[in-house]
């Protein structure tokens, strides 16, 4: 079995590439969780809902591990900006499993942001202010691996 944490800031390409390396994997997305929060009725709903987010996705990242065969790929999909917030999805695999954690961080070229986000520039101001608050990942954080990737993207309608 292998576990992949793939993250970046928003639009940074991160399920483009999970489904062009990745199509048999078993994901696990952060952003399956976290669209109950357009329904909150709240700011308070809406900061309830966030932070229980986590604790459903870390029980679901576990489960899949606990069913998956030797031969699975799990790939858990989430910006993970900071190292708190990895160190706590860490932690939850290290709970069930000892297989290392592979982590790929997606790093799109100026080009490629540029080609992308030409005709959003609200969007292109997302992406930069996550990258600006994004604390890097390293080995000494426990991952058996740390990769930075270029995705290839295509131009956004």
């Amino acid at each position: 079995m292998r576990v992949i944490f793939v993250t970046g800031p928003a639009f940074s390409g991160k399920s483009i590439f999970i489904g062009q390396n990745y199509p048999e994997a078993k994901l696990l997305s952060m952003e399956t969780f976290v669209t109950n929060i357009y329904g909150a009725e709240s700011n308070d709903q809406m900061k309830l809902i966030g932070e229980y987010a986590h604790l459903y996705c870390r029980e679901g990242l576990q489960n899949m591990i606990r069913m998956a065969n030797e031969n699975d790929i799990i790939i858990f999909e989430h910006i993970m900006l900071k190292k708190e917030t990895r160190k706590f999805f860490l932690e939850a695999v290290r709970e069930v499993t000892s297989v290392p954690v592979e982590i790929v961080v997606m790093c799109p070229s100026e080009k490629d942001l540029e080609k992308m986000f030409r005709n959003m520039p609200q969007l292109l101001s997302l992406y930069r202010y996550e990258e600006a608050k994004m604390e890097k990942p390293d080995l000494s954080e426990g991952f058996g691996s740390v990769s930075f990737v270029r995705p290839l993207i295509a131009e956004m309608e």
